[in-house]
C-alpha cells in the first residue's frame, strides 16, 4: 500500500496526524503506525490512534498486528491490547528485533 497520512484526534480533541502503512498478506494484517515530524507523540495517542484505524478500516484483529515507528529513533515496536466495549485499552509495548520485522513483513 505505502505509507499514507492518516488524521485523528489526539489528546484534548486537537487534531492530529501520523503516517501509516498497512501491510496485507494471504495471513496477516500488519499496520505501521509512524511518528510524522512536528506532530503529536505517537506513543500519547496510541490508543486514540488504533481506534480511528479500527473504524476507518475495520482489519480483523485476530490477524492483524500493530507496529509502533520511530523513523529517527529507526525504533519499531509491537503494540499489544485488549479490547473492552469495543475500545483498544490497556496497551503494552514490546521492541521488535531485525528477525521480527523479517517475518512481518516489515523489511526483507
Amino acid at each position: 500500500m505505502g505509507i499514507k497520512t492518516h488524521q485523528y484526534t489526539g489528546i484534548n480533541n486537537q487534531d492530529a496526524e501520523c503516517g501509516i502503512d498497512i501491510i496485507n498478506s494471504s495471513d496477516k494484517i500488519v499496520i505501521v503506525i509512524s511518528q510524522l515530524v512536528n506532530e503529536a507523540s505517537v506513543t500519547n495517542n496510541i490508543e486514540n490512534i488504533i481506534n480511528s484505524l479500527v473504524t476507518r478500516y475495520k482489519p480483523d484483529l485476530e490477524r492483524t498486528s500493530f507496529v509502533e515507528h520511530y523513523p529517527t529513533k529507526k525504533s519499531y515496536d509491537l503494540v499489544g491490547f485488549t479490547v473492552k466495549n469495543g475500545k483498544v485499552v490497556d496497551v503494552t509495548w514490546d521492541t521488535l528485533r531485525e528477525i521480527d520485522l523479517v517475518s512481518l513483513g516489515i523489511k526483507k
